[in-house]
């Protein structure tokens, strides 16, 4: 026992002395033994047990720290940041999706630029400031010469008869200064579309006070980029880059045709960097904030007139035009006509520098806006919305700085909230009243919409609304109209039609975007799909129509389709002409009527008659009304014609467009299942697919009736109920429907002229005549009988004895011919083979339920 205890009292000293100085938590008792009655060798062995503790303990206390130094080293055991924790939040809430986050991430790194990598090509910039600012002024010595100078450098002038008559000598100037515009300074390149826009300043000295009259101001403008084109091609352009310059070609600024640009084009060969970018320069010049009377370029000033002989330039007052009348063509406008998209233009060249400054100062330190714009700007460019009087990238990169400057956008939004609200702010975006024709509603349309429609009219980044004069003013020259402070659109050159197609389009996109599936990011802003993907009708025309004669033209297709179609888009092209492209509401497209206002209606039948012309008629319907209306009814068998027809009729009436120059890409398939016959279009003249094929469906259809009722006429024993049709012939649905055939005339004996036999469309040759023969099918139903045999074989014994009998009955008539055989009868009349089967109410009952019964199996 007293070992025990001597132990037990051990084991506590032990303990005691393991612990770094810690008094002991129960103090010894008096029944212990003192340390000197212990003996030598149990002190050794305490001793010995205290070194192997305090070993073990120190190893402990390394394990730990060097296990707590290996932790430390991992960052995946670290607590999220705030800024891990605020993306997560922002992942689930707006995204919903990781997948979603992760393809817009990597689709804007795909298409941003690196601008700590842009060096060379700013060195290159620098050279060519410093090149443009020693171009050599030229003199022209009359009209002549200036239109010589501008031909040579390739630089349309509008036109010289006008705006240069009188001048005797002129020279023209060197930039007063270069600058560096657009999105390469705001930082918003997105590949493919890498430009670098720089503006070239026109002294003052060269300009007169009422230069922006006439177009003078427009072709001093194009003389002073021709001389600027004309310097750098003759290889004068070698500063730091020997031949830095592939090559200097004019094209149009932003589809506005009344201006031109220089398109320079890098040398890929003289570094790395420029080989694998793809950029390039554009040169336009630009004026002083001061060099016009900015009250005199408001939009209902007329600053186009008429010339000392009294002639009127119609085609470039058509393109000075804003407001659009479908009644009235631009070029049938007498002046004096407002002309704002010409003021526009002139505005545009004094503003540059103002506009790209509060750009600047809005877009400088918000990162995420800057992204924003970037996506926006390639969703536009893969909607086809930044073509022809679309939203271009300075138009996209505007709507930014605006939006943020009325507080609807922040700094502190992630650019994927910056891009889903511009989407929703387009998705109810329309064009203002005066530019909206449609005389019907789309279907689908509600009276509530009405009052969720946006019409942009404000003040450049202000919240603040215009005054109603002004804002009517607006209104009734631009579809869309953001002004600064000196009065100038910044949207002037957008197009009503490209905002219908911008509204649809976002629409479109808003329903599909929270959706997380692989390729939407790229599906919705990646490359552009084609036209034909696009629309659901495609309409291309080779007549010339530009500028506000295209819109002209847009707003006629959609005064003629009315609510047939819910977007006309219209899109110049170099290769093509011009192209429409047409989104059709499926329930109204193919009406063969189109029924206007009442006979007693006043200005609107006037209207309608007006627009319509000799194709408008008056007609009597069943309720009693008499309405003015337009018919189509040739194409009531093929109706997906129709559309095609009606622009074409439009066009010509007002755009004064050949029908032949109209080409609807709708129905091409039509012509393989033409039948080989050549049938006169009464209107044209000359072989139309439309009238063979309408009059070959509706002659099947009328010569099965005809079958129809002889049968259901027959002195049966069963009287026979109905006979429907089962070919899919009668349903319009075959894709290669049976012809009539010149031998199946229901007669026994055809007669036959010098091997040529006439028939119902025409006369045909019989070596072009089918050897087989396809039958049109339908389904006799007789009345129900409780003496009908339940039977299976008793049955077909008495269905076929069934077809005997109304082939019997039907020869003794001689209208027709008819065979019968043990599961049908064949009907041979006007060219077709009818074929019938009888279909007994049993049967009938036993594959109802016989149906049901598969519904009900497979829905379990």
């Amino acid at each position: 026992m007293g070992t025990g205890k001597r132990k037990r009292k051990s084991d506590e000293e032990v303990a005691v002395s393991a612990s770094d100085d810690a008094e002991p938590a129960v103090a010894p008792t008096d029944n212990a033994p003192d340390e000197d009655d212990r003996s030598g060798s149990e002190k050794a062995q305490d001793s010995g047990s205290d070194d192997e503790l305090s070993h073990s303990g120190s190893e402990d206390e390394e394990g730990k720290a060097d296990s707590k130094k290996k932790r430390k080293k991992n960052p995946l055991d670290a607590p999220p940041t705030f800024e891990e924790v605020a993306v997560l939040r922002e992942t689930e809430q707006l995204y919903n999706s990781n997948l979603l986050r992760l393809q817009a991430d990597n689709f804007l790194e795909d298409v941003s630029i690196d601008y700590r990598k842009t060096g060379t090509i700013e060195k290159l910039l620098h050279s060519l400031r410093t090149v443009l600012l020693h171009v050599k002024p030229h003199t022209v010595k009359d009209v002549a010469d200036a239109e010589t100078f501008a031909e040579n450098a390739k630089v349309p002038l509008s036109c010289p008869s006008v705006s240069l008559h009188g001048i005797s000598e002129m020279t023209i100037p060197t930039p007063a200064d270069v600058a560096v515009l657009g999105s390469f300074m705001l930082q918003t390149v997105a590949k493919p579309d890498c430009t670098v826009d720089i503006g070239i300043k026109i002294p003052e000295d060269y300009l007169r006070e009422k230069d922006f009259l006439d177009f003078r101001y427009i072709d001093k403008r194009a003389l002073f980029l021709a001389n600027v084109a004309s310097f750098l091609r003759k290889g004068k352009a070698k500063v730091n880059f020997a031949d830095a310059f592939r090559s200097v070609t004019t094209e149009y600024f932003d589809t506005d045709e009344s201006v031109s640009v220089l398109s320079v084009v890098p040398d890929t060969s003289v570094s790395e960097e420029l080989g694998r970018s793809s950029f390039h320069i554009r040169i336009f010049p630009i004026l002083d904030e001061e060099a016009f009377n900015a009250r005199k370029l408001i939009p209902t000033r007329c600053n186009v007139r008429e010339d000392e002989q009294g002639l009127i330039h119609s085609l470039r007052l058509a393109r000075a035009s804003g407001t659009i009348d479908p009644l009235v063509p631009p070029r049938a406008r007498a002046l004096p006509h407002p002309t704002p998209l010409y003021n526009a233009t002139i505005l545009r060249d004094m503003r540059a520098t103002a506009l790209i400054k509060a750009c600047h100062a809005t877009l400088r330190t918000a990162e995420s806006l800057k992204r924003g714009a970037m996506l926006l700007k390639r969703w536009m460019r893969c909607q086809g919305a930044s073509g022809t009087g679309g939203f271009s990238g300075a138009a996209c990169t505007a709507l930014i700085a605006h939006l943020a400057g009325q507080k609807r956008l922040s700094a502190d939004m992630s650019y994927y909230q910056v891009f889903t609200t511009v989407l929703d702010i387009l998705a109810t975006l329309y064009p203002t009243e005066p530019f909206r024709f449609s005389t019907e509603k789309p279907a689908g349309e509600s009276e509530e919409s009405e009052a969720q429609r946006t019409v942009m009219l404000a003040r450049f980044g202000e919240s603040e609304e215009l005054d109603s004069d002004l804002a009517s003013v607006l209104a009734e020259s631009y579809p869309m109209c953001v002004v600064d402070d000196a009065g100038y659109n910044v949207f002037a050159f957008i197009s009503h039609h490209a905002i219908n197609l911008v509204r649809s389009r976002a629409q479109a996109a808003r329903r599909v975007l929270p959706r997380s599936d692989i390729g939407i990011v790229e599906r919705l802003c990646g490359k552009p799909e084609p036209l034909l993907a696009q629309f659901d009708a495609i309409l291309t025309c080779t007549s010339t129509l530009r500028g506000t004669d295209l819109d002209h033209a847009v707003a006629v297709l959609e005064r003629a389709l009315g609510a047939r179609a819910s977007l006309v888009r219209g899109i110049a092209s170099e290769k093509e002409g011009v192209l429409f492209g047409i989104d059709l509401n499926r329930s109204e497209a193919f009406r063969v009527v189109d029924i206007g206002p009442a006979a007693d209606a006043g200005e609107s039948a006037e209207a309608f008659r007006r627009f319509w012309k000799d194709r408008a008629e008056l007609r009597r319907f069943r309720d009693g009304s008499i309405c003015e209306v337009v018919p189509w009814e040739r194409f009531s068998r093929r109706r997906h014609l129709i559309v095609g027809e009606v622009c074409r009729e439009a066009l010509l009436l007002h755009c004064g467009v050949a029908r032949e120059d109209v080409d609807a890409i709708i129905g091409q398939l039509d012509e393989l299942i033409l039948p080989p016959i050549a049938e006169q279009d009464a209107v044209e003249g000359t072989p139309s697919t439309v009238t063979a094929l309408g009059a070959h469906g509706s002659h099947v259809q009328r010569v099965f009736d005809a079958v129809g009722r002889a049968v259901r006429s027959l002195e049966l024993p069963i009287r026979v109920h109905d006979v429907r049709p089962l070919s899919p012939a009668l349903r319009d649905t075959a894709a290669f429907p049976p012809f009539p055939h010149p031998l199946c005339t229901g007669s026994k004996n055809p007669t036959v002229d010098e091997g040529v036999l006439p028939t119902t469309h025409g006369s045909i040759l019989l070596p072009l005549c089918s050897r087989s023969l396809d039958v049109v099918e339908g389904v006799v139903q007789l009345e129900s009988s409780s003496a009908w045999p339940r039977d299976r074989a008793a049955g077909a014994a008495l269905k076929a004895a069934v077809y005997a009998r109304i082939a019997l009955l039907l020869n003794e008539t001689g209208s027709v011919y008819a065979s019968a055989c043990t599961d049908c009868v064949d009907i041979l009349a006007n060219g077709y083979c009818v074929r019938l089967r009888v279909l007994a109410a049993p049967e009938a009952d036993a594959a109802r339920l016989t149906g049901e019964r598969s519904a009900a199996a497979a829905a379990a």
